[in-house]
């Protein structure tokens, strides 16, 4: 699972009350990257939404600028508990784990950032599980596209990766031959079956369905070439 101990948290920001003049917020935000309002709710300004608060009143309240312009709150979550469906329309306010205290913000483009980057790391951790394995390893998305082919299925297939990634596994194979599709139209998994999906190649075939909410999203095989046994 994906760890959200690595997201950067911005600590820049000032905590000021409803009543704080709007002068004095705009000067905050020379000093901080974020002003962050304390109502029944919090509302968090940004240093580069400063222009939003031209053209009104430096004497007013900000309480009355959030008023008056239908500015959205923000929501508040402790790091451990920060998710994908957490609302994300602004920054989100990290609160300690006692929730007490605020201890930073996180940005919709932070998360997004973070989230791109355990991507990469969860699939550094597929590709090397996949090169490790002795078999050929094949894996489609739903539409049985290629999306994974490792070094063992170069050698068995005599396809390289680039002439298969991201192509339908159909173009290489006949259809009646391709269990992944199986896989993907039954969705049950297929084990230690026989299995020839051309005229030179002969193999014993593991494979399961990837799912995902119930939903089948894709298929992985492994393949023990039995060709010259």
């Amino acid at each position: 699972m994906a760890s959200v101990d690595q997201v950067l948290i911005n600590n820049s920001f000032i905590t000021v009350e409803e009543s704080t003049s709007l002068a004095k917020v705009t000067s905050e935000l020379s000093n901080y990257d974020f002003v962050v309002v304390t109502a029944s709710t919090f509302y968090v300004i940004q240093k580069d939404e400063r222009y939003l608060l031209t053209g009104h009143d430096e004497a007013s309240s900000i309480k009355k600028i959030i008023a008056d312009t239908n500015w959205p709150s923000s929501s508040t979550s402790t790091l451990a508990n920060l998710q994908a469906n957490t609302n994300w329309n602004r920054p989100v306010l990290i609160q300690a784990e006692n929730q007490e205290t605020t201890i930073g913000l996180v940005t919709p483009s932070q998360w997004i950032t973070h989230l791109h980057s355990q991507n990469e790391i969860l699939a550094s951790y597929f590709d090397t599980l996949a090169e490790t394995i002795n078999d050929a390893v094949t894996a489609v998305d739903n539409e049985g596209n290629v999306i994974l082919w490792n070094t063992a299925a170069e050698h068995t297939y005599k396809i390289q990766r680039d002439d298969i990634i991201g192509r339908k596994i159909g173009e290489h194979f006949k259809d009646e031959s391709i269990i992944l599709h199986t896989i993907l139209n039954e969705g049950r998994p297929v084990r230690g079956t026989y299995h020839r999906p051309n005229e030179q190649t002969h193999v014993l075939i593991n494979a399961s369905p990837i799912i995902r909410n119930n939903r089948v999203i894709g298929g992985v095989a492994t393949e023990h070439d039995i060709t010259n046994i």
